[in-house]
């Protein structure tokens, strides 16, 4: 699995996930990997997760992975059955009072991080994965664009997130100064 996973991330993949993965498969060859297997891996590793993230974080990376391998080495591909994920899940979308009452608390308890990090994730709808993985680099607080790993440019508007851009602006002339 390990030769596996080297290729996976030598064509330029994520590694999102994988340390996990490897430290648990390590030396096993992928003729011995199979689909049940892989399942009581994803309870070993993460015991008290949903069955979402099983799949998000060990379902998912393994067979692509795996299937990767496959198609690299003239192997077969593995299925992996997924685990049932709850579809009735009511979800309420947080309102821009909510964000801003957020990062207000957030200010206070000398976290101004987290409150930055829920303003850009409600004014770019991006989860929380993709709000971290950003570097200053991706960022261009002038014109409000975001670019994150996919490509995808997103733009926040100008007249919410103005305090947004500024404190991001601050924050990286900090660091760029090393403060």
């Amino acid at each position: 699995m390990a030769q596996a996973i080297e290729s996976y991330l030598d064509d330029g993949r994520s590694e999102r996930f994988l340390l996990p993965i490897l430290d648990y498969w390590r030396d096993t060859p992928l003729r011995k990997i199979t689909g049940p297997a892989v399942r009581r891996s994803a309870k070993k590793l993460y015991p008290s997760v949903s069955d979402a993230t099983l799949n998000r974080q060990v379902i998912k990376p393994t067979r692509a992975v795996m299937n990767s391998a496959a198609d690299l080495w003239g192997i077969g591909k593995i299925s992996i059955a997924p685990f049932p994920e709850r579809t009735n899940i009511e979800r309420r979308p947080v309102t821009l009072a909510w964000v801003r009452a957020f990062d207000s608390q957030s200010r206070k308890d000398g976290l101004p991080h987290l409150g930055a990090i829920a303003v850009y994730m409600y004014g770019t709808g991006c989860r929380i994965g993709e709000a971290v993985d950003l570097t200053w680099a991706d960022l261009d607080l002038d014109n409000r664009i975001a670019t994150r790993r996919s490509r995808i440019r997103l733009r926040w508007a100008r007249e919410r997130f103005e305090s947004l851009a500024k404190r991001l602006q601050s924050r990286r002339d900090r660091a760029a100064y090393g403060a």
